[in-house]
């Protein structure tokens, strides 16, 4: 009797696990859609036009440190730019954050792929991502990415393009756009300029109530407005020393009152500073020499700030620098 009762047990045990399994596979199978056949995985290999990656006009991105916008100035969207940031300040960028990103995603290969369904989207942490990116191509529409959970166990991350049906399984990216912060991303130069792309210069002193100095790049040379022309190796030498210009500092992470007047001293500038490149003219600022912010010393004595219109952390510079701006007409004769 011992021994039917111990066979009983070991067949009820036996069913009981059974069931467990067939509960697990049921939920599996209802609460996350499946991956593609893995034939049709295979055929994807990068969802990414990764042709039309290598030329960009712009790019930003939102992580855990913030939101960054740059634009790239070459004008045919070559990935060495150079690449000026315009949010959350104006300053050249590093061009090799983007070959680095642009070859991050040229390289994706995709492992699985699940329908972007609200179950698999929550499991993946991309209703919630890491961080998002935007990619405006030199042709063709913007692409918008997000990037979720982060495994470790087999080194693979989760995107999903915007306006596909897919989410995409991937090794994880060599560089770590979740976590770069905004001192990775800038180079110490305030402007990024291409000269020969340059067609209009507008220099002004406050109080802006004048006509200034005009510089227009007519068929190769350039003349103020009447017609009359300017020396054009002076121009150039000019255009060559904006490209100079290096910044000490960018003024964010303000106290109240040491916001307070940086906002007086960036609503009363000394100078303007227009540069057209192409498209509509970009309009920087300049401040007249300072010491401190506030209760903030600068880092030097006898500084400026250089701020391109809009912006809310502008950048310092060395006042001996100050020359290279402040041109006066008699400068490019």
């Amino acid at each position: 009797m011992l021994k039917n009762l111990s066979i009983h047990w070991s067949t009820l045990v036996v069913v009981c696990f059974a069931l467990l399994l067939g509960a697990v596979g049921f939920f599996a199978e209802v609460f996350q859609a499946p991956p593609l056949p893995q034939e049709l995985a295979q055929l994807i290999k990068n969802p990414l036009p990764v042709e039309k990656l290598q030329r960009l006009k712009r790019m930003s991105f939102t992580n855990k440190m913030g939101s960054f916008k740059f634009e790239n100035t070459h004008p045919e969207g070559f990935l060495d730019g150079p690449w000026q940031m315009t949010e959350p300040t104006t300053i050249k960028a590093r061009k090799d954050f983007f070959i680095k990103v642009v070859k991050a995603l040229s390289d994706i290969q995709v492992r699985h792929s699940h329908r972007s369904d609200t179950i698999n989207r929550q499991s993946f942490s991309l209703d919630k991502p890491l961080f998002s990116l935007t990619l405006e191509l030199s042709e063709g529409t913007p692409i918008e990415l997000a990037f979720g959970l982060i495994n470790p166990i087999d080194n693979s991350t989760y995107f999903l393009i915007k306006g596909q049906e897919w989410i995409y399984q991937c090794t994880t990216l060599p560089i770590s756009l979740e976590s770069v912060t905004q001192e990775e991303l800038l180079d110490s130069k305030a402007l990024a300029l291409n000269p020969d792309q340059v067609n209009l210069i507008e220099l002004q002193q406050a109080p802006f109530d004048s006509s200034g100095l005009r510089l227009m790049r007519v068929e190769g040379s350039w003349q103020d407005p009447e017609g009359k022309k300017f020396d054009d190796r002076k121009v150039a030498a000019f255009l060559r020393d904006l490209q100079t210009l290096k910044s000490t500092m960018v003024l964010d992470k303000l106290t109240e009152s040491q916001s307070t007047e940086l906002t007086r001293v960036m609503t009363n500038p000394a100078w303007r500073l227009r540069l057209g490149q192409g498209q509509l003219p970009e309009t920087f600022y300049v401040s007249a020499p300072l010491d401190r912010l506030g209760d903030l010393k600068l880092e030097r004595n006898r500084s400026f700030l250089f701020y391109r219109e809009g912006t809310q952390n502008p950048l310092v510079l060395g006042s001996e620098q100050l020359g290279i701006i402040t041109k006066k007409e008699r400068d490019f004769r």
